[in-house]
């Protein structure tokens, strides 16, 4: 029950500290090819010149990043997750050591997401580096729309499909 507490604190923290960008996230998401890999240097050059770097902010408590038309694009959740369960997921993540091995691509057509050089070596050599996809928001994105309701002070293009 405490660590459901801790969650719920530093989601309500986050919450009430909003960081607005001066970016529009709908419009980048359009000029991404539909194979960007974050690897092309003369791709990644033109999305700078069309989107180029805002302020910088240093995130140093619980905050939530927001689009210029208020879409929340990240959460910064620092200690949402209690020491004793980051404690249990790692002993379970040293279990799929094989697994997360197998999970790292290297080669011209490796997605940025599983190169190697991403990844570094824990101080536990039973812990190896590997990916796991932990996202099953993305999973949905082709799916039907998933009974979420837009809140009405959310603008209509930011609304979960």
């Amino acid at each position: 029950m405490l660590a459901c507490q801790q969650l719920a604190w530093v989601l309500a923290n986050a919450y009430t500290n909003p960081i607005l960008l001066d970016f529009d996230i709908i419009r980048y998401n359009e000029a991404l090819d539909k194979c960007s890999n974050g690897r092309v240097a003369k791709h990644e050059e033109a999305l700078l010149k069309k989107f180029p770097h805002g302020s910088e902010h240093v995130l140093e408590k619980p905050s939530v990043i927001l689009d210029s038309a208020g879409c929340i694009i990240l959460w910064y959740l620092p200690g949402a997750i209690s020491p004793w369960i980051q404690a249990k997921m790692e002993q379970s993540t040293i279990g799929m050591g094989s697994l997360l091995g197998k999970s790292m691509t290297s080669g011209p057509d490796t997605q940025w997401r599983t190169v190697l050089g991403n990844f570094h070596t824990s101080d536990q050599p039973q812990l190896i580096p590997g990916c796991i996809n932990l996202a099953p928001s993305g999973f949905s994105k082709a799916r039907s729309h998933m009974g979420f309701q837009r809140p009405m002070d959310l603008p209509p293009r930011c609304q979960p499909h």
